[in-house]
């Protein structure tokens, strides 16, 4: 039986490295798309299968008033089928 994990916070470099090797991605989903988004954090998450990450998503987030926060993700997720 297959065994799955979720992480966050994974390396941009690890989350490029996965983008190659799926068919077709947005290019919000290039941790780059982050850089452009002044006022927001981001951060990248994803599912592993085994310990082979197989779905990932790179996560804008707005610290807003009163503690709350806006986190979405342009475009995503992004799977490998």
């Amino acid at each position: 039986m297959a065994e799955y994990s979720f992480k966050s916070g994974i390396d941009s470099s690890e989350y490029l490295s996965f983008l190659r090797t799926v068919p077709a991605y947005c290019f919000t989903q290039l941790p780059e798309w982050a850089d452009v988004k002044d006022n927001w954090g981001n951060d990248i998450c994803g599912l592993y299968q085994d310990g082979k990450l197989i779905a990932g998503a790179m996560l804008l987030i707005r610290h807003l008033p009163l503690g709350m926060k806006i986190i979405y993700s342009p475009r995503g997720p992004v799977m490998d089928f």
